[in-house]
């Protein structure tokens, strides 16, 4: 008997822990917020000096603390959200001075201090085509005597169209 009351609870023991586990009562992992980036797309490309616009949304069921943006890796901008704040939506712009491939990374970060999985987006940015002043070619100045007057010519005007014969 004592050998079935012990299978009993072990069975029953299992079971809740199964079921506890199946349905996220144990072990389960903090909500992630979720964060997108937009970064409009240029005909032609960006250029080294002009300023590149980004849109940074996030969500979270418990509130954002923040959205975090690098830039190649290096911290570029922290902004903070009201608690309250479920979804957020940052604006930001970034002039690039160097050519090449560049990757800007935003992450979300919800007050409980979960973050999210970082999302990245590359852009190629182009240097700026160099323009080259020409410098001016000296002009020489050559000095003219007047011109003598002289009576204007009389002509007569004649009207013709095409297919006429002029005599």
């Amino acid at each position: 008997m004592k050998r079935r009351n012990y299978f009993s609870v072990l069975i029953s023991s299992l079971m809740f822990v199964l079921f506890t586990t199946g349905c996220g009562l144990i072990g389960a992992q903090p909500a992630k917020p979720v964060v997108k980036v937009d970064v409009p797309q240029v005909d032609g490309g960006f250029v080294t000096g002009q300023s590149i616009s980004m849109q940074v949304a996030a969500a979270d069921s418990e509130g954002l603390a923040r959205i975090d943006v690098q830039i190649d890796g290096q911290p570029y901008a922290s902004v903070a959200a009201d608690p309250n704040q479920q979804t957020f939506i940052v604006g930001q712009s970034w002039t690039p001075d160097v050519p090449g491939s560049h990757i800007i990374q935003a992450q979300a970060v919800n007050v409980k201090g979960v973050a999210s999985d970082p999302v990245n987006v590359m852009v190629q940015v182009e240097a700026l085509a160099q323009t080259q002043d020409v410098p001016a070619q000296p002009v020489d100045v050559v000095e003219t005597e007047p011109v003598a007057e002289t009576e204007p010519v009389a002509a007569d005007v004649i009207e013709a169209s095409a297919g006429d014969t002029l005599t």
